[in-house]
Parts: C-alpha cells; structure tokens; sequence
C-alpha cells in the first residue's frame, strides 16, 4: 500500500519509473538558483504536489515560495509573484488523509472481492458509491410495472369564438386520472351534458433569472447535455483553454465572480447588446458551503477573445466549449427574461379544468444563452372574465401509461453525485472511468446500465462494509477533509477513528459465509449438457460478463473441461432487432422466478438462441429457466451482396452479422449502439 498504519501512518513515496530524469533534472537546475517558486494547481492536489516537490529536490524550505493563480493572465501572474506565500501543510494533510483512505478500501477489500466474488474485482470509496446509484436505478426500471391511466381534454370556445383547450384535472376535489376505459367514457356522458364556467382567470408577469457562472460541474453537465462531450472530453478540453490562458482555473466548487470580471461582463453587455439587457445591480453568486478552495467560478480571462470568433490554435470542439463558458459568464449578468404568464380554471359541475401558458415578452440572457435557457413554448390564451359561459366543441381522451425512472446520463450521474457531496471536480473523470473499465457499468447511448458483476459487488458490499458505501460516510468524510484543510481537525485522528472500525468490518467479511462472511459468488449448476464432454454446465458470473461454463473446469487437469456458451443480454438483442420493428414485450416477456418470486434477468444463448431467464438474486438462488424460441429466423438480414440471408455472430471484437453464402461470407459490424452498419 505505500503506507502503514499500524505504526503512525507512516508512508513509503517512490518516483515512478521513468520519471527519474525529470527528478535529476529539477535538482540539477536547482543548484543553480537561489530561490524557487512552486506554482502547481491551487487546489488540495496541487498544494500536496508542491509538498511533494519541495521534498523531492530537497535542500532548504526557506529557499521555497509558493505562488497560486487561478488563471493564466499577466495581471493575475505579476500578482502572485508579489504576494507568495508558503506551502499549506493543512492542505496537504488533508489530500493524504483522503489519499490514504482510499488506498485502505482499495487495497483491502478489493483482493476480497477477487477472492469471493471474481477476479479483477476492485472496490473504492467513492465509485463503489456511483456505482450503487446505477444499481439502484436500475432494480427501479426493471421492478416498474407501467400502469395505463387516461388524460381527458376539453376543447371549448369562449363567447367571441376563440379556442381553448383545457385538462380534466380534478373531480370533486380528487386528482382525476381514470385507469380504465370505462371511467372514461363515464366522464365523457357527464361532461356532454353539463354547462363550463370560467372560476378562475389571471394573467402575471413572470421573471426567469440566468444562471450562476460554471463550476466544474455545472460545465461538465452542461457539455454533456448541450454539446454532447463525456464530461473526460470536456475536462482534457478545459485544460487546454486554461493552459493557452483563454479560462480560468477550471476545477473548482465556486460561483463566485472576481469585481474586475463582473465589471468586464457587463462593459461587455452595455457595448454589445446595449442598456435595456444589462442588469439593474450586480449579480453576485454566492458560493456554498466550500472550505476546500476560494477562487472564481470557471470564465473567459478576457473579455475581448470574442466568442463568435475564432480562437486560434484551438480546434473547434474547443471553441464550442469556450463559447458555453463566455455565454454562461455574459449571461449571468444580463436582465431577466420577462414572460405574461396566464392561468385559466374551468368548472363543470364537480369536475376542475385547467390551463395555463406564458408568452415571452423580452428574451433578456436567453438572447446570448439560448441553448441553457428554460424551455417555454408560446401559447396564446385569451382573457376570460369569471363567470363566463363557455361552450364544448368536443372531448378527447388520451391514454397513457406510466414510465419508469430515467436511466443516468454522465450529466445526471454527476448532478446526483454533487447533489450527495460525494467526489469532488477532479475526480469525477475517474469515477466515472473506473467504474466503466472494472465492467460494473456500461454505456448505450449515453446512459447508463448495470452490469450483473456491478450489482452483485453492490450487494455483498452493502451486506458487509454498509457505512462505507452509505450515501452519508463519503459526504461527511469530504466535510472532515475540509476542515483538516482550515486545521479544525488532526487529519492522524480522523484516519484512526476510520480505520478501527474499518478493520472490524473486514475481519468479519473475511470469514466463511455460515459465520457471517461475505457471501461467495458461486456457479450454479444447470441441465443443460457440456458440448464436449456431457457434464452439465453453469451459470458463471464475471467481470467480463454472465455465461455458461463447463462444471468441470473445477477438476483436475486431466478432466477440465474449458467450453463455454455466450448469453447475450435482453439489452442487446433489442437494440439490434429494433429495426424490424418487432413488440418488444411479446418477443421477451418479463419473467419471475418460480423459487423467490424476483423479476429474472433475461439472455439469449448464443448459437441456440433459446431464451435463458436467470434469477435476479443468482448466485444467491439458483433459479432458472429456458424458453425455446424463433430468434433463430428474427435476427436476420439480407446481405446486400448475394441477397442470402445474415445471421447474427460473435466475434473477439463484439457481435457482427455473416452472410451464410459460403462464396460471400459478407460481414456487417454491429455498432456500439447496436446499430446495423450501413455496407
């Protein structure tokens, strides 16, 4: 681990391979000057390397000075250097503390984790949290069950013969939102009969305010959603325009505005887009509360590298970017947008109707920041006086059903994980990288899904290291780092108090599972026979995905038998087949299991294409159940070459369709979104 913590907390810190010419170099240059200045990041990371560095070239500490400046300008430069200051020891305690922490989870648990569950398993305090977010999400989406409910619409004229379109919101004080055709149509004969009368008519003006400037999360939700860069992209692009000096210091927690910067944006304003869309006073973000780092929230450095233009030696992903940091900085100081917001209530006997609509009156921020601007659609109402009699023109019911929760996007998953205060800026790149490359989640188009390996590890974590994975361990630890860094707290206390109870949970889930052990993830035998040498197969479960093996790959070396079946996730083939357009529900109906009652996670065995339900809690219980099934002639296609028909396969690479013309063996490569390729 590099570090003991039986004895003090004493750590081990070696150069990395390769990096020891640098080393050589930094202390050979050293020697030659009298003073040196340390201007790494201004962040907890940045002040440990700057420690790390002071140690590493060794010598005097007076003969170090630290400088900090969150954006690469002359001003802010010649500043710095008028105003060194000296390595905060606090701050470097505090990212050891964090640092040592995850090396205790990382390299105790996750050899656990190989040994119980499967190898190239690894468990860490902060993406074993994310990943328990897909998880959870995804237990939600596979439990929903939709239910159909109807929407009934009024459209109805008032005295000078303007059209109104209105819901059917409430009957007799109670939500009304029928589940059957025959309420319905019960309404429909009410409504026929009976008279509508304006109860309630008002028009308002509304305000819309801009948003606060970017953090780094914010602007890795924001081009993520508006630009659509994974938030690894937007933070390598971000360092390059902090680096070429276009932006400020672009990880951070703040939203906080410099009075130089806010005098710049609205010189700005007045100059390009004139009085009537400058803001009367100042807007001033206030920050949270942050104790880790105090400076400005992500902006231009200048005002005059005009966003319309282009930026030099930069390629335009980079100018995108940019352009959505200098109209969210503009925008933050422009006026509100101003809207005539109309509300409208219909009564008809017991039943409420409702309507409402707004119209925007001055564009104000969303002139510059249309793409992040409320979404608002124009609807013309007319203005009604209460007491009016209205007439029905017709009813229109609309069925509906109801939907499960939305599966995380980069931008959503991040947005939870701020909201939770887990992570910080810089390490959400990494969360979101690790948990993608260990195999516990993977992405189709841009969202997120559980793999069964993610969901397991999920669970006997939770069974065994609960408080770790606990949604308020990472949050308050992230508050003891801030005030280890203010020197509120002994970062050797906080670390102490941790590991006590960590070593307790530890020696627990090492023991064998009847004494109250974590669980093993064993292979459960099925009745289906091995290929090769007719002993049955079994339903493993790895890093690398759910398949069957051969029971006897546990034997001997003279007995062991290798052979194994590809199940391909439900997932898949739905999205390859999507493009016949076939029912989803008839194809692939959802399934309990017959032992525990648990919704079953469905496969298709791959060369058979029987359909292969296994339990949701496998290898916890081993229920199971095979189906036969026509995909054989379903996932077809006609080759373009011969007009025989394509089957699908699967390859090293990923699943791809052959031709079975044996003079054409054609191929067509399945895209990541599994998708058909065009020839």
């Amino acid at each position: 681990m590099g570090i003991d913590p039986f004895n003090e907390w004493n750590a081990s810190y070696e150069i990395l391979p390769g990096k020891e010419k640098i080393i050589i170099e930094l202390k050979k240059i050293a020697k030659e000057v009298n003073h040196i200045y340390l201007a790494t990041d201004l962040d907890r990371e940045g002040e440990a390397i700057a420690w790390h560095l002071r140690k590493v070239i060794g010598g005097n500490n007076t003969n170090f000075s630290r400088v900090v400046f969150n954006e690469i300008t002359h001003n802010a430069i010649i500043k710095a250097f008028k105003f060194t200051k000296k390595l905060n020891i606090n701050y470097v305690n505090a990212q050891q503390t964090r640092r040592f922490m995850d090396r205790i989870i990382g390299y105790m648990i996750s050899p656990l984790l190989c040994k119980k569950i499967s190898r190239g398993l690894s468990a860490g305090r902060v993406q074993s949290v994310a990943v328990k977010l897909v998880v959870e999400r995804e237990r939600k989406i596979k439990s929903f069950v939709s239910e159909e409910y109807y929407k009934l619409y009024a459209y109805l004229k008032n005295s000078k013969n303007l059209p109104l379109t209105l819901q059917v919101t409430h009957k007799k004080e109670k939500i009304f939102k029928p589940k059957n055709k025959n309420k319905i149509k019960l309404a429909i004969d009410i409504l026929k009969k009976i008279d509508f009368f304006v109860i309630n008519s008002f028009e308002k003006i509304t305000f819309s305010k801009p948003s606060a400037p970017f953090t780094t999360a914010t602007l890795q939700q924001a081009a993520n959603v508006r630009l659509n860069y994974n938030i690894k992209k937007t933070m390598l692009l971000a360092q390059q325009l902090y680096e070429a000096g276009y932006i400020t210091y672009m990880r951070t927690d703040s939203t906080h505005l410099s009075q130089d910067a806010i005098n710049m944006a609205r010189e700005y304003i007045l100059k390009v887009f004139g009085k009537s869309y400058l803001s009367k006073k100042e807007r001033k973000y206030t920050n949270k509360n942050n104790l880790q780092e105090a400076h400005e929230a992500i902006r231009p450095s200048y005002i005059n590298i005009i966003s319309e233009k282009k930026i030099k030696n930069l390629k335009l992903d980079a100018q995108n970017l940019y352009n959505l940091i200098f109209n969210q900085f503009i925008a933050c100081q422009m006026m509100s947008a101003k809207y005539n917001f109309i509300n409208i209530t219909v009564k008809a006997d017991n039943f409420k109707l409702h309507t409402s609509g707004r119209t925007l009156l001055f564009d104000g921020w969303i002139k510059i920041m249309p793409l992040l601007g409320q979404h608002y659609n124009d609807k013309i109402l007319p203005i009604l006086k209460i007491g009016e009699k209205l007439k029905l023109i017709k009813l229109i019911p609309n069925q509906c059903f109801t939907k499960p929760p939305v599966r995380y996007c980069e931008a959503s998953l991040v947005k939870e994980l701020e909201k939770k205060g887990i992570g910080r800026p810089s390490t959400y790149v990494s969360i979101i990288t690790t948990i993608k490359n260990r195999g516990y989640v993977h992405t189709i188009d841009n969202r997120f899904y559980a793999k069964k390996i993610g969901e397991i590890v999920t669970d006997r974590l939770e069974e065994s290291f609960n408080e770790l994975i606990s949604y308020d361990f990472t949050a308050k630890m992230e508050n003891n780092l801030d005030l280890i860094a203010i020197n509120q707290q002994y970062w050797k206390n906080v670390l102490n108090i941790f590991f006590k109870k960590f070593l307790q949970k530890l020696e627990i889930a090492k023991k064998d599972p009847k004494d109250g052990g974590m669980q093993l993830n064993k292979s459960v035998i099925t009745d289906i026979d091995c290929s090769i040498c007719k002993k049955k197969m079994m339903i493993c479960t790895t890093s690398t995905g759910v398949f069957l093996g051969c029971s006897s790959y546990t034997m001997n070396i003279k007995e062991k038998c290798k052979n194994t079946i590809n199940l391909i996730p439900k997932l898949e083939i739905l999205n390859i087949i999507k493009n016949f357009n076939l029912k989803k529900d008839i194809l692939l109906p959802q399934q309990y299991c017959h032992n525990c009652n648990t919704i079953m996670d469905c496969y298709i065995i791959y060369g058979q294409h029987n359909i292969f339900y296994i339990c949701g809690k496998n290898p916890l219980c081993n229920g199971y159940k095979i189906k036969k099934s026509n995909l054989n002639h379903i996932i077809t296609t006609k080759c373009k070459k011969c007009s025989y028909n394509m089957y699908l396969k699967q390859g090293c690479f990923g699943n791809y369709m052959l031709c079975i013309n044996d003079t054409c063996k054609n191929t067509i490569k399945i895209l990541s979104k599994s998708d058909i390729a065009t020839l």
